[in-house]
């Protein structure tokens, strides 16, 4: 949850770090982080491939960096595994001392 002193706003730079774990081992697998405005609009997207070790775990950090958000509410931040959406996150902006839409 961020407050925010107005909008639009510039998020400071923050980092993610996803672990996925697969119970079939050791592979290769597509993935892509992204997060969402609160009308489902993409504002930021990183993809690639993640080799999961022989215990099927891997693990992926992210610096997110030039983050605008136009309004307040609820974002989302996605993760997806080889095309299967595997997390969504809430990420919620508020104005300093306002409400949450």
């Amino acid at each position: 949850h961020w407050r925010l002193p107005g909008f639009p706003a510039r998020i400071p730079a923050f980092e993610s770090c996803t672990t996925i774990k697969s119970s079939q081992g050791s592979r290769e697998v597509d993935f892509v982080m992204r997060i969402k405005d609160v009308n489902g609009q993409v504002l930021q997207k990183i993809d690639g491939v993640l080799a999961l070790s022989e215990n099927g775990l891997a693990s992926q950090a992210v610096s997110w960096e030039h983050l605008t958000v136009d309004k307040p509410g609820r974002y989302l931040f996605e993760v997806e595994v080889d095309g299967q959406l595997a997390g969504r996150i809430p990420m919620r902006f508020t104005r300093r001392g306002g409400k949450t839409r």
